[in-house]
């Protein structure tokens, strides 16, 4: 005689609320993250990047780890179900197997051996009561369905944020790779001009060395004439 098998109870590592299990909330930013500015001088100062001072998301790369971190734990419990409902659909159909196969041997036992009033109310009841636990059984499997539906839409929705983040991740990436280039321009352009006006301020210098030394020269070289011609006016 083949025992029943005992309602199954649903797992309790399967739950559909990320409260409970501790994934971390996804969200996105609400908020523009950076914004550049470039200068309108060549020669001015770099252009700044301006972040929102008020703003309390957390950085883009920190949104998208844990938005990957929670949609891989929804993974996890989807698998774990998907498992957990094959193995009880796999005892489902034994069970069913086996008690249709002992309701058939009860049934065909009291066929060939009629028995009295208490025996035929106590094979009845023994045929109601497997039928009610393969009603159990199948509401089990039905919950378990419905929770891997349920995994499944919180799947695609972790999925569907987690491409909007990705987006937006990478969208700010170009926008700071932007700026960098923009300040790489500036710093070049600055430095140009530093060294256009070193040059200058050196050929001024040598310029102003060579007149102060020709001035010394034509000095030297007029003093006495000067000064003979100056005494020769007093005489006169």
């Amino acid at each position: 005689k083949v025992k029943p098998k005992t309602k199954s109870r649903l797992p309790p590592f399967f739950c559909l609320s990320p409260d409970h299990h501790g994934g971390p909330a996804a969200f996105l930013p609400s908020q523009s993250q950076s914004s550049v500015t470039t200068p309108d001088d060549p020669t001015s100062s770099a252009p700044a990047i301006i972040t929102s001072p008020s703003t309390t998301d957390p950085p883009p790369d920190q949104l998208y780890r844990h938005l990957h971190s929670a949609l891989d734990h929804e993974r996890q419990l989807k698998k774990d179900a998907l498992t957990s409902l094959k193995k009880l659909r796999r005892d489902l159909a034994r069970s069913e197997s086996q008690i249709r196969a002992e309701s058939d041997s009860l049934r065909r036992s009291f066929s060939r051996h009629p028995t009295n009033v208490a025996d035929h109310q106590r094979l009845v009841a023994r045929a109601a009561q497997l039928e009610e636990q393969i009603s159990r059984l199948q509401l089990d499997t039905s919950a378990f369905t419905a929770q891997a539906a349920a995994a499944h839409s919180t799947q695609v929705e972790q999925q569907g944020r987690l491409d909007v983040l990705l987006k937006t991740q990478t969208a700010l990436r170009l926008q700071h790779k932007k700026a960098e280039r923009g300040v790489a321009r500036a710093q070049q352009q600055q430095r140009t001009t530093a060294a256009e006006l070193e040059a200058r301020f050196q050929a001024l210098a040598r310029e102003r060395d060579e007149i102060v030394a020709q001035a010394a020269r034509v000095e030297r070289m007029d003093g006495p004439n000067i000064a003979t011609r100056m005494a020769d006016v007093e005489k006169a």
